[in-house]
């Protein structure tokens, strides 16, 4: 073999294979290239040997890089199509909402994704193609917070919003009474659009939940659109205490009354009904005011859990699913009252307070007093992802105990009651004053049980 092919050889190699060895001591000078000779490659100093495995370990740095590159566009694809599986698993909506949901598939998996950011920014984009608010990407960070017990004490402003499925913008759907946010005056349906001099315009909700949060006494700056008039919030994060479920003994003309407000249907809310439900029959009280206001929902199941602890039988829900698949959820002969009971809504009493303020209204168990409710009427999952991120999707659309829709319509009081805007805010900054007689809705209900017992 002459000695020009010999080198060749040796560059091609010295490209790809990843150790070297220098054979005896009496060749080792043979492993530098000398090209400066016109008959071929001649053997140089000593030097060689050393500028040789300097050179050898920069090829095995960039090999390493390139396939650190590989692994992590494999790792981020992955991500991504575990997100692509659980819609197309799952989606309530077997058309996609007209969208090539394989050809998106294809797409999204022939690109290049330098970093974990851009990964979950194409999941995003993915799910934005849906038109559904509510199937959205959820940060490993976000998701933590969703398994949070929120009995315990709560640093934040109190404040719950949706992205309006029309106009895209990000309206409040709920001021906690007593929170910060409530006590600065903002309201149901106000529309958030700056937060900190931030155009949050296009922004998903855990995007917005993420420029909310901030360390315990800091102040955030929020920007409101209230009736096309801009107005601007300074609201401190301060530690304030959520209970689910807060429950009193009244006594309104020699009678006992038991007044429950159940602020959400989250984890432990079924037990804490159940024993403020078993300690008002202890008391023999004659009625039952449920306060559902500013109850935004919660788990589905705890839902059709307190539902049953006043319904003796019938219907409660219907969840109509991908393929018109219906699964229908009834009382099971386990109620723990008889007693006369009034149901307090507002505008944003939803989901799952629709579901329950439905139920015992076409089941005749109850009276429904206030506004009508907000509409929200689909059944959500989660769905974690390998690296502790998840996705949100939306699975069944739920129908009433008579089969009527909930979504964008709501759920209409059998009594109609309205309070004025000055005793709204009243309320919701001194929650104290909730099932008193500073409260219209109270009033009114104490007046409907009278009729009842």
């Amino acid at each position: 073999m002459s000695n020009k092919i010999f080198a060749l050889l040796f560059i091609s190699s010295y490209l790809f294979i990843s150790s070297f060895t220098s054979g005896n001591n009496n060749n080792q000078n043979k492993y530098r290239i000398n090209n400066s000779t016109q008959k071929g490659y001649q053997v140089d100093d000593s030097n060689n040997l050393t500028n040789y495995r300097a050179n050898l370990k920069s090829s095995k740095n960039q090999l390493s890089n390139f396939q650190y590159i590989v692994q992590a566009n494999n790792s981020y694809r992955e991500l991504i199509d575990d997100a692509w599986q659980v819609v197309n698993i799952k989606f309530v909506d077997s058309d996609f909402n007209g969208v090539n949901w394989l050809a998106i598939r294809d797409d999204y998996l022939n690109r290049s994704y330098k970093d974990l950011t851009a990964a979950y920014a194409a999941i995003e984009e993915m799910l934005d193609l849906l038109g559904d608010p509510f199937t959205r990407f959820i940060t490993p960070e976000e998701y933590q917070g969703l398994n949070r017990n929120r009995n315990d004490n709560t640093t934040g402003i109190g404040l719950s919003f949706n992205k309006d499925k029309i106009t895209q913008e990000i309206k409040v759907s709920s001021a906690l009474p007593g929170s910060p946010a409530a006590i600065a005056g903002i309201t149901y349906d106000d529309v958030i659009t700056h937060i900190d001099e931030q155009n949050i315009s296009g922004m998903n909700l855990g995007e917005v939940k993420s420029l909310l949060r901030g360390k315990l006494g800091t102040e955030v700056k929020l920007s409101i659109n209230r009736d096309e008039h801009q107005i601007n919030f300074r609201v401190r994060r301060v530690k304030f205490n959520f209970n689910r479920v807060d429950s009193q003994i009244k006594e309104v003309n020699e009678r006992q009354i038991s007044y429950i407000r159940l602020n959400q249907f989250s984890s432990g809310a079924a037990e804490e009904v159940r024993q403020a439900i078993k300690n008002s029959e202890s008391q023999q009280v004659a009625g039952y005011v449920l306060d559902l206001r500013a109850n935004i929902g919660g788990l589905f199941f705890s839902a059709i859990e307190i539902t049953r602890m006043w319904l003796r039988d019938g219907i409660i829900v219907h969840s109509l699913s991908r393929g018109n698949e219906i699964d229908t959820k009834s009382a099971i002969g386990n109620a723990l009252t008889d007693k006369p009971l009034v149901i307090l809504v507002d505008r944003a009493s939803a989901s799952a307070s629709e579901i329950m303020a439905a139920a015992l209204q076409e089941n005749s168990r109850a009276t429904i007093l206030g506004e009508q409710t907000h509409g929200h009427g689909s059944l959500h999952s989660v769905h974690q992802l390998s690296n502790g991120s998840a996705v949100a999707v939306t699975v069944s659309m739920l129908l009433t105990t008579n089969k009527n829709e909930i979504q964008d319509l709501g759920i209409q009081p059998d009594l109609i009651v309205e309070p004025s805007e000055s005793q709204l805010i009243k309320l919701k900054k001194d929650p104290s004053l909730l099932g008193t007689e500073e409260d219209l809705m109270w009033t009114r209900a104490i007046e409907v049980l009278q009729q009842k017992y």
